[in-house]
């Protein structure tokens, strides 16, 4: 995955610096990746050789790559002075199911308990990728517009920046 990030940051760039087209690269490399590891978390639930769902799993990751490339930099399209918050609160929410689930799901170490896994990863991946295609947004949203720093100062914020 490392490398696929790595390529296809390259690509994204490429691609919206040639269209200008922001929104419509992130949509287009983030629901590509999300189609694109559905049906190798769907194939690895209908394989029965060990060999064939490690492949799987390696391209389904592998392909993560290219949603990196789509919505990690949209934090910092919408709203950059929290990129980092929204970023790790996000990210948060996402992991903890990820690593709880398969501990409820596969008790005895089944395949049809892993088929189940592997459902619910796809049917995220696709629930994902429609919300993003419909909600996402390039744009600097309203709430994170740059304070005016050429504002001339009230009483009430001159009085509070004498007191520090």
């Amino acid at each position: 995955m490392a490398m696929v990030v790595q390529c296809g940051g390259q690509l994204a760039d490429w691609v919206r610096s040639r269209w200008r087209v922001e929104t419509k690269v992130r949509k287009i490399f983030t629901c590509g990746a999300f189609v694109a590891q559905t049906i190798f978390m769907l194939a690895t639930a209908y394989t029965h050789a060990v060999t064939l769902a490690i492949i799987c799993l390696t391209v389904g990751v592998g392909f993560g790559g290219f949603a990196w490339s789509g919505f990690s930099v949209n934090y910092l399209d919408i709203a950059p002075q929290f990129a980092s918050l929204i970023m790790g609160l996000s990210n948060t929410v996402a992991t903890v199911p990820g690593i709880i689930s398969p501990g409820y799901i596969v008790q005895n170490k089944t395949s049809s308990e892993w088929h189940i896994v592997f459902y619910i990863s796809a049917a995220i991946y696709m629930i994902g990728c429609a919300f993003y295609a419909f909600a996402a947004s390039g744009n600097r949203q309203t709430w994170a517009q740059p304070i005016e720093e050429n504002n001339p100062k009230t009483e009430n914020t001159v009085a509070l920046d004498t007191v520090n």
